[in-house]
Parts: C-alpha cells; sequence; structure tokens
C-alpha cells in the first residue's frame, strides 16, 4: 500500500511525510528500518543525480532537512510516477525486485542452490499479479506485518561476528 499511495500523492510532500513518519513506526525492526532508509535514500540520490528534476530534488532536501526518512517504498513509488511507469508496473516491479533478493539472499547463505533459487522465484514471479490485484484497495492504515520472527531473527543482524548482508 506505501508504493500505491506515494505514487498517487508523490506531488504532496506533507502526504509523503504522514506516510513515511506512518512506514517509520511500522518498521520496529532497526536493522529492516535502517536497510529501508538507506536504499531509499540511495534511490531518490540517483534519480536526482539522473533527471535534474526541482520535485525530486525538493524530495531529497526533505530528506536532508530531517523532515522525511526517505524509506525505500515510498521513494520507489515517488521515483515511478515520476518517470510515469504504471501504478501496477510500479507495485509488480518492486515485488518482483523484493523477490529476486530474497532468493538471492537464500542463495548466498546457501540455504537453496542457483537452480533451485532461479526455479523457485520463476515460480512466484508468476503469482505476484495475483498478488497486487489482490491487495489493490489494501491502505497503508492496513499494513501489517504478517511474519514476525523475521523481525526478531533479523534484529540479531549486527551483533554475528560476519555480516553477509549489509544496507
Amino acid at each position: 500500500p506505501f508504493i500505491r499511495e506515494a505514487y498517487r500523492q508523490w506531488i504532496d510532500l506533507e502526504a509523503i511525510r504522514s506516510l513515511d513518519r506512518l512506514l517509520n513506526a511500522s518498521l520496529n525492526n532497526h536493522v529492516a528500518n535502517r536497510a529501508s532508509k538507506q536504499q531509499g535514500r540511495s534511490l531518490i540520490q540517483t534519480a536526482c543525480a539522473t533527471y535534474k528534476d526541482p520535485k525530486l530534488t525538493e524530495v531529497q532536501n526533505w530528506i536532508y532537512d530531517g523532515k522525511l526518512f526517505g524509506h525505500q517504498a515510498l521513494m520507489y513509488g515517488i521515483v515511478c510516477a515520476f518517470l510515469g511507469v504504471s501504478e501496477d508496473q510500479a507495485a509488480i516491479s518492486f515485488l518482483f525486485s523484493s523477490l529476486r533478493t530474497m532468493v538471492a539472499a537464500g542463495v548466498r547463505l546457501g540455504a537453496v542452490g542457483t537452480l533451485e533459487g532461479q526455479r523457485m522465484q520463476f515460480q512466484l514471479q508468476l503469482r505476484i499479479p495475483e498478488v497486487v490485484e489482490r491487495h489493490r484497495e489494501r491502505t497503508s492504515d492496513s499494513a501489517a506485518n504478517v511474519f514476525p520472527l523475521v523481525d526478531v531473527m533479523q534484529s540479531s543482524h549486527d551483533q554475528l561476528f560476519a555480516r553477509m548482508f549489509y544496507s
């Protein structure tokens, strides 16, 4: 829901600020929260450097000034809206990218082999449009984490002797 709402409201930075605060409060796992902010800031920085657009620069300045956290999902929605990518394609491409990242992490951890990872990704990516359609009307107010064990496990990432993933 955050990508869609950011996509629809990207011109209204006060609305984006409200979404950003809600998303920040929703990401109570400090590792995921930090990664989301770093990836979002990198995305908007790259978009600003590439397109030199005053509205994108304003978004980036709000981040620099501490008015926005700059979470990834919101920055993705903003950049897709700016580029004229359809709202559905923005949601589909974000989910595909997330799926690809999760499968790649499984391969890097040795939990699945390369070919098995490719097979998993192929099978799961076919369901992405269905997931987008099923959650089309969901709003940020109804966003929830349905797998809190991941948050618990991921939150210990900073204490590991060797970190394989750092965003």
